[in-house]
């Protein structure tokens, strides 16, 4: 059985060192911290979570179709590279979706002006303690992309 906390991406670091910690309901205390933050808990909150979970994404914008579609798949592939360069194994990672959207102007009538490419990645850090490099990597990797997910867990060992 797997127990996970789900919480924004943007709480994952503070989120980390409660739970590094270990301190009995560490992670309930930061999540209380913030108001706009939302929590599914199935369980209770894990004391030391082992697995992490991230969904990422990218996004782009081109003037055509094909070079949106392109530009997407482009920028998935190197946000994958830069999670598994991050020490994720490469079986642990893979592309689950690339989506491109119209893009339209503000006139009457609409009319598309370009379109806008979207790319998510799902990895599996297997180590809490790798999860924060591999959230810095990405954020450091490319302007565009972002961590959307985290979500920790904890395997069962029985």
């Amino acid at each position: 059985m797997i127990r996970r906390l789900v919480v924004p991406a943007t709480a994952a670091l503070a989120l980390t060192a409660a739970l590094q910690a270990g301190a009995p309901g560490a992670g309930a205390a930061v999540l209380d911290r913030e108001d706009r933050m939302e929590a599914a808990v199935e369980r209770g909150a894990p004391a030391a979570a082992d697995i992490v979970y991230v969904l990422a994404a990218t996004e782009v914008r081109r003037n055509g179709v094909l070079d949106t579609y392109l530009a997407a798949k482009a920028a998935n592939a190197r946000l994958m590279k830069t999670i598994i360069d991050s020490g994720v194994a490469a079986s642990d990672v893979r592309a689950t979706q690339i989506s491109i959207h119209p893009v339209y102007g503000t006139g009457t009538p609409r009319r598309v002006i370009g379109y806008r490419g979207t790319g998510r990645v799902k990895a599996t850090v297997r180590g809490f303690d790798r999860a924060r490099a591999t959230q810095n990597a990405i954020k450091a990797a490319d302007r565009n992309a972002q961590v959307e997910l985290m979500t920790f867990g904890n395997r069962d060992r029985s």
